[in-house]
């Protein structure tokens, strides 16, 4: 048996440059699979805006993420909790929030 030898790409950037396209096109082109972490902070940005949770209250931010469940199938939908928010993580409220989050350290 031969060991699989596992390839980690990351693409780094600023808003709107076209990593996701980017990875997308890398992953199709290799063969590889691709994990949308953007869409991935987005809706833990979702969770946390619909719970009202205070980004300084780094325990009740952790808290929060502990108990989300989070699903991003292969044809690009992304479930939050169980509910379909393809759509609404990418709307502006989310969107406006998403640098913060990121830059927390939970």
């Amino acid at each position: 048996m031969t060991a699989q030898k596992k390839i980690k790409v990351a693409i780094d950037g600023p808003a709107g440059s076209g990593k996701s396209t980017v990875a997308q096109a890398i992953a199709s082109r290799l063969d590889l699979k691709y994990l949308d972490t953007g869409a991935m902070y987005r809706a833990i940005t979702l969770k946390l805006l619909r719970e009202k949770t205070e980004l300084s209250d780094l325990d009740a931010v952790d808290k929060v993420v502990a108990q989300t469940e989070l699903f991003l199938d292969d044809s690009k939908h992304v479930y939050l909790d169980g509910e379909d928010v393809t759509a609404e993580i990418r709307q502006r409220h989310v969107n406006d929030m998403v640098s913060p989050v990121s830059a927390l350290s939970v």
